[in-house]
C-alpha cells in the first residue's frame, strides 16, 4: 500500500464555465380594456408599478453560514456580487457569515443557542455542528416539502443513494454536498525536511507505524523548533478512520453509525454495531499515541488549540500530519500546507452513509426564511456563478481564468492577501461545478466525478441511525467523550490503560451499552428490509490502485510566493 504524492502547492485556481445571471422579471396584467386608451395605458402602468413596487417589498432576506480556511476581508464585495445573481433568480437577498474553520462550531452555536437568524447553512466534519449531532438536537428543518417545491435542480443532481443518507425517521432533514467521497487516509510530511536528512526514500517506501516514528524522530532530534507530528484537537492521529498500529497492511477500516463513537468494523463483522472505545484496535491506538507523546513526536497542546493541521505546517509549527480526503481534497488540503508535500496513502475507505451525510447544506430552526433558503440551497448544486463566488470570489479581483480553465490568483497577490480565499470546494453544494487551480489537472472535477460514480459503497450505505429516542445517553455519552477522548487519542494521558478504563467504565454508566443496543436495534431491522448491499472488492482494489497511480504522478509544481 505505498504511493507518493510530491506536491507543492502554492495558489488554486478554479475551473468552470459561468452561467449567464437572468433576471425574472414580472409584467403587469393590463386593465380589462384593450382599446389602448391613455386611461388603459395610465391603468396598466399603475399596475406594473404596483407590482413591482410589491416584489421589492417581498424580496426574501436570508443568512447563510458555512467555513473558511482563512477569515476574508473582503465578504462585502463577495456578497454584492452574488446578490446580483439571486435577487434576479430567486427574489431573495443573501447575508454571508463566513466563519474560521477553528471557531465554525463554537460562531453556529451561539447563532442557534440565541435564536440568531440563520437560514441555510452547511454541517462540519466534527462536533456539535456535525449533522447527526444536530439533527438528535432538533435543530434541523424537515426538508422534503420544500425540496419537492423548490429543490427540484438538487434531486435532478445527486444520485438516489445520497438521499437515503440524511432521512431521520423518515424525514428527509439535510442536502448532502455532492462531493468526492471515495476517501483515503494520508500521511504527509514536508518534502524539503526530507531532503535535509536523506529520508525521502525512508518516506516513500514506509510499510509500518515503526517506519513512521523512525522518520519521525530524526526530525525531533534535528529540527527542534518543529514538532514531528501534529495532532489536531478530537482528531488524534492513529484513529482517522482507521486503526493502524502495526503494518500498513494489516490497517483496521472502520464506518461510523452513529458520530465516530459507534461503528461497523468490516473485517470483522459489517452487521455488528460496536462501541469504538472497547475495541481491543482503539486501546493499541491510543497506548502508541501515548509512546509517541512521552518520546516529544507529538503536538502537545491539542487538547486547547485551535489550529487546524494545514495551518500547523504552513506556519512553521509542525512537520507532518495524518488526514482523511478525496482526490481533489487531498490536492487541495496539500496546497493550504504552504510547502511542497510528500503524501503517503496510509488506508482507503468505502463510501458510507456517514461519508455521504458528513457535509450536508441544511436549514436551522432559527432559519425565518425557509423557502427562500432552499432556493439559494437549490442554486448552490445548479449555478456555477454562485458556487464559484462563495468558492473563491470575484473574478479579476480575487482570482483571473486563465486559457485551460484553470483559475491563478491575480498578479502580485496570494492566498493570505487576496482578500477573498475558500479553497474548501467540498463544502459548497456541488464541488463539480468549482473551478480547480493552475496546479491542477483541467480535467480534476471530471475524474473525480468518474472516480465518485464508480465507487465501491459500503454494505450499509443508506443506512442511517435514528437517534431521537436516546437524547439523554446521547447528552451524557458525548459529556464522556469530551472528557477523555481527546485526551487519551492525543497521547497525553499519563497512564492510558488506566484512563481507558475510567472511560469505558463512565461510558457505560452513561448510558452507551443502551445506545449501542438502539443502534444494533435500527442496524438489524435495516437489514431486514434492505439487505446488505454487495462490495465489489475488484472494483475497490481499482480504485484504490488509481488513487495510487494519481498520487505518484501528481505534478510538482514550484513555491513562488
Amino acid at each position: 500500500m505505498k504511493g507518493k504524492i510530491t506536491a507543492l502547492i502554492m495558489a488554486m485556481a478554479l475551473t468552470a464555465g459561468c452561467l449567464a445571471g437572468c433576471g425574472n422579471s414580472e409584467n403587469g396584467a393590463a386593465s380589462g380594456s384593450s382599446t389602448g386608451s391613455d386611461s388603459g395605458a395610465q391603468s396598466g402602468e399603475a399596475s406594473e408599478a404596483a407590482d413591482a413596487g410589491e416584489e421589492l417589498e417581498d424580496i426574501a432576506d436570508i443568512v447563510v453560514a458555512y467555513p473558511m480556511t482563512y477569515a476574508p476581508q473582503d465578504v462585502q464585495t463577495v456578497e454584492d456580487a452574488l446578490n446580483e445573481i439571486t435577487e434576479a433568480k430567486i427574489n431573495t437577498h443573501v447575508t454571508l457569515s463566513p466563519f474560521d474553520l477553528g471557531t465554525y462550531n463554537e460562531q453556529i452555536n451561539l447563532m442557534i443557542s440565541g435564536s440568531e437568524k440563520l437560514d441555510a447553512m452547511v454541517t462540519f466534519f466534527y462536533g456539535s455542528t456535525e449533522f447527526t449531532s444536530m439533527a438528535s438536537q432538533n435543530q434541523l428543518e424537515p426538508l422534503d416539502d420544500l425540496l419537492a417545491e423548490y429543490g427540484q435542480g438538487i434531486l435532478e443532481t445527486l444520485p438516489e443513494q445520497y438521499m437515503s443518507t440524511t432521512k431521520i425517521n423518515g424525514q428527509t432533514v439535510g442536502v448532502p454536498v455532492y462531493k468526492d467521497n471515495v476517501a483515503t487516509v494520508y500521511l504527509a510530511m514536508r518534502t524539503d525536511i526530507l531532503d535535509k536528512y536523506d529520508l525521502t526514500e525512508q518516506a516513500q517506501n514506509i510499510q509500518s507505524v515503526d517506519d513512521i516514528e523512525a522518520i519521525l524522530q530524526t526530525v525531533k532530534d534535528n529540527e527542534p523548533s518543529l514538532v514531528p507530528m501534529f495532532v489536531q484537537k478530537d482528531m488524534g492521529v492513529l484513529t482517522q478512520g482507521m486503526f493502524l498500529t502495526g503494518d500498513l497492511d494489516d490497517v483496521t477500516v472502520y464506518e461510523p453509525l452513529y458520530q465516530e463513537q459507534i461503528v461497523s468494523i468490516p473485517k470483522d463483522d459489517p452487521t455488528v454495531a460496536q462501541e469504538v472505545y472497547d475495541t481491543d484496535y482503539y486501546r493499541d491506538a491510543v497506548v502508541k499515541m501515548h509512546d509517541w507523546y512521552e518520546k516529544g513526536l507529538l503536538f502537545r497542546d491539542s487538547a486547547t488549540t485551535e489550529l487546524i493541521n494545514t495551518t500547523a505546517i504552513s506556519s512553521d509549527t509542525a512537520f507532518a500530519m495524518v488526514f482523511a480526503a478525496e482526490n481533489a481534497t487531498m490536492m487541495s488540503t496539500v496546497q493550504d500546507c504552504g510547502y511542497e508535500m510528500t503524501v503517503i496513502p496510509l488506508a482507503y475507505q468505502n463510501v458510507t452513509s456517514q461519508k455521504i451525510s458528513q457535509l450536508d447544506w441544511v436549514i436551522p430552526v432559527t432559519s425565518t426564511e425557509p423557502e427562500a433558503a432552499m432556493k439559494f440551497m437549490n442554486l448552490l448544486y445548479t449555478d456555477a456563478d454562485v458556487v464559484n463566488l462563495l468558492n473563491y470570489g470575484v473574478e479579476g479581483v480575487h482570482y483571473v481564468k486563465n486559457d485551460n480553465g484553470t483559475i491563478s490568483f491575480p498578479e502580485g497577490k496570494d492566498m493570505n492577501s487576496v482578500g477573498y480565499y475558500g479553497n474548501l470546494s467540498f463544502f459548497i453544494g456541488n464541488q463539480y461545478l468549482a473551478y480547480v487551480w493552475d496546479n491542477y489537472d483541467p480535467d480534476t472535477r471530471a475524474k473525480s466525478l468518474e472516480i465518485n460514480e464508480n465507487a465501491t459503497y459500503s454494505p450499509l450505505i443508506g443506512f442511517t441511525f435514528d437517534s431521537s429516542a436516546f437524547a439523554n445517553e446521547i447528552s451524557a455519552v458525548s459529556n464522556v467523550v469530551a472528557e477523555y477522548h481527546n485526551t487519551l487519542v492525543s497521547g497525553m494521558a499519563e497512564d492510558p490503560e488506566a484512563m481507558l478504563e475510567e472511560f469505558r467504565n463512565k461510558l457505560n454508566a452513561s448510558g452507551m451499552s443502551t445506545l449501542v443496543a438502539g443502534v444494533q436495534e435500527q442496524l438489524d431491522a435495516w437489514i431486514a428490509e434492505n439487505g446488505l448491499q454487495t462490495s465489489d472488492s475488484a472494483a475497490a482494489s481499482e480504485a484504490a490502485a488509481e488513487t495510487d497511480a494519481q498520487a505518484d504522478t501528481a505534478q510538482t509544481t514550484e513555491e513562488t510566493e
